[in-house]
């Protein structure tokens, strides 16, 4: 089965976070006995000592033989064996498999008799649930030995060939029977099995949703999710309700991840949850740094980042707290459940742990942007006006003689844009930008402490039990970082180092080469919370100019290309482009024969800007930035690195 964008993002949280892959084939039997009536049998030696259970919900009327003894299932599925005896199942003369029994096992399933075949197991529960007398596996399976006899041999090797084989059996034994899809047995037969083991049916019913998800390109993600919520909310009983609680939590920070807000202010990936918790960590760390530096932030959507957006981020950070809460109830060190075809994740306490530390960091980190205003709400209004965009063509033509010509041309139509997007320097300039909002105070003392709170249940966890990717060095590494945030909390240590590196590529005279570049920050983030750190800390200067130092700010060809922009004479460009193109902006491009191409540009180069931050004497910058270092430990401005 496909793995699709979605479900893959639920399996990176559930397999990283909170689950451990097990190994195993495909056997589901139970431990204990089941006591009963006994199924019915043909004894042609002495009476098995031993009852199991044939499940698909119960399933009566299913032809057996376990060794000499034959029999048929009764109509609480039971049927009868003794230690060691290989029985094998069959409808008439349709052998579905076999299975050797030890003393002890109580259950088996299809998948019992697939083994590694999982999709063979659905088949064999889909031709069950078909033969159904009733057609409602709900309240158990019974099979009609007359339909059973009449029916011939179905294919079980491949889905296509069962359904087609299906369908003409039912055909010639002339049983109008409703062919129960595959989709509809497998999600029957893993409530079926949850309920037995003890799990949550609407636990596995999502993540068997999940795992089965196709159409992604019309998926309504936030229905989807709604939808999840809705049918784990709805289970009520106390068996699985940790387990549910788990997969709430999860669904919740995915949906807080997914919008599109909350990604962009603050990148926060599927992969940052759970045993990502140190990445979430890392995150807040990166918040506290690059608040300043938030220029560089694009919200689309209509509306305002300063009050409308900053109640979401509050709202979102109290329903992750509300989430830690909750997870804070499981508290049972040998914690585990078990989901999945054949078991294939286990539930866990550190598990468990790590998505309620991912939760507090994920939390401190929206309470901190949901502490600071950006400009005024006009300056993220999308706008739409029709707009003239001039351009320029650069038609090449080889043959024997090549030659180059340029021609101008218009194109005229509406478009989008937001004032962020097309003057965002003056949006940095406006004296709302980088304040802090009414509710800060509050916001970062709450933000600290949901940030020590993660920090102090990260340094409890086993990262071993979660991710076995993960080597020892980098568990090591991990618990480092953790032990040190602690130790800052605690006072112990003054400041803690934060790197902030990335990969640029630099001419060294011999070719452009990878060179890593950072900062290396001496950080005290106590007062970043205690006394915070806004625009008054600092004075801050932008300045800015054409690409090339060629034509002027231009609005309408802004507007057009959605960024900043400057318009050029055609003198202007042609000498861009025989000397610098790559200064010009592309649109497109055309062929009209086999001897030229036209090469489609703006007539205009890009509006350049820059801020120069300068931190106020005895201010709160200061305190917060101790001292930053290139990675060669050379001293460096902060401020400059902002």
């Amino acid at each position: 089965m496909k793995k699709n964008v979605l479900s893959m993002a639920v399996a990176c949280v559930l397999s990283g976070v909170m689950l451990t892959a097990c190994g195993g084939g495909g056997d589901d039997n139970g431990g204990g006995s089941n006591g009963g009536n006994n199924g019915g049998g043909t004894d042609t030696g002495s009476k098995p000592l031993h009852t199991a259970v044939f499940l698909d919900s119960v399933v009566g009327g299913l032809d057996y033989r376990c060794n000499d003894y034959t029999g048929v299932t009764n109509a609480k599925g039971e049927f009868l064996f003794d230690d060691g005896d290989t029985c094998e199942f069959a409808l008439g003369n349709q052998r579905l498999g076999a299975v050797t029994l030890k003393a002890g096992n109580s259950l088996v399933t299809p998948y019992t008799l697939a083994g590694d075949d999982k999709e063979k197991a659905i088949r064999i529960a889909a031709l069950l649930q078909t033969l159904d007398s009733d057609s409602n596996p709900e309240n158990g399976i019974t099979l009609d030995k007359a339909q059973v006899a009449q029916l011939g041999i179905v294919e079980l090797g491949s889905d296509d060939a069962f359904n087609t084989s299906l369908v003409e059996a039912l055909k010639t034994a002339g049983l109008t029977k409703a062919v129960v899809s595959l989709a509809a047995a497998k999600a029957h037969l893993s409530a079926t099995l949850a309920g037995v083991n003890g799990r949550s049916v609407a636990v596995d019913k999502v993540l068997s949703d999940l795992q089965g998800l196709t159409d992604l390109k019309n998926l309504d993600v936030e229905s989807k999710f709604k939808e999840y919520k809705e049918t784990l909310q709805a289970e009520t009983g106390e068996s699985g309700k940790a387990d549910r609680q788990i997969v709430l939590a999860m669904l919740t920070m995915l949906e807080v991840t997914n919008n599109p807000v909350v990604a962009e202010r603050l990148a926060f990936t599927s992969s940052a949850i759970g045993s990502g918790y140190s990445t979430s960590l890392a995150k807040v760390m990166d918040v506290i740094i690059h608040t300043p530096g938030t220029a560089s932030v694009a919200l689309k959507g209509g509306k305002g980042y300063t009050r409308d957006v900053a109640k979401l981020m509050g709202a979102y950070a109290d329903s992750l707290e509300n989430v830690a809460a909750a997870l804070a109830d499981i508290q049972d060190p040998d914690y585990s459940a078990t989901y999945g075809d054949d078991d294939a994740v286990t539930l866990n306490l550190d598990g468990v742990k790590a998505l309620r530390a991912s939760a507090m960091a994920m939390a401190s980190a929206l309470n901190i942007a949901a502490s600071y205003q950006y400009g005024p709400d006009s300056a993220y209004v999308t706008q739409q006006e029709e707009v003239t965009l001039p351009r320029m063509h650069i038609k090449d033509t080889w043959g024997m003689q090549p030659t180059t010509t340029y021609e101008e041309s218009s194109s005229t139509f509406e478009t989008q844009f937001s004032q962020q997007e097309i003057e965002p320097d003056a949006l940095v300039a406006h004296a709302d930008f980088f304040r802090l909002t009414d509710d800060a105070k509050a916001r970062l003392a709450k933000a600290k402490s949901q940030l020590k709170d993660a920090v102090s249940l990260a340094l409890t966890i086993d990262q071993s039990k979660l991710d076995e990717s993960l080597t020892q060095d980098e568990i090591e590494a991990n618990a480092a970082t953790i032990k040190e945030l602690a130790n800052h909390f605690a006072g112990t240590v003054p400041t803690i180092q934060w790197e902030s590196v990335e990969t640029r590529y630099v001419n060294t005279g011999m070719g452009w080469q990878p060179q890593e570049v950072g900062v290396k920050y001496n950080i005290n983030v106590l007062p970043f919370f205690d006394e915070m750190l806004d625009r008054s800390d600092m004075t801050i200067k932008v300045t800015g100019g054409c690409d090339g130092a060629v034509g002027a700010r231009d609005a309408e060809l802004s507007k057009a290309m959605g960024e900043p922009m400057c318009l050029i004479t055609s003198d202007e460009f042609k000498a861009l482009a025989q000397s610098d193109r790559g200064a010009l902006k592309y649109i497109g491009w055309m062929q009209e024969d086999q001897e030229s191409h036209t090469a489609i540009y703006a007539k205009g180069v890009g509006y350049d800007w820059s801020t120069q931050m300068t931190p106020v004497a005895g201010s709160t910058f200061d305190k917060v930035f101790v001292s930053c270092t290139d990675l060669d430990d050379n001293k460096v401005s902060c401020a400059d690195q902002l």
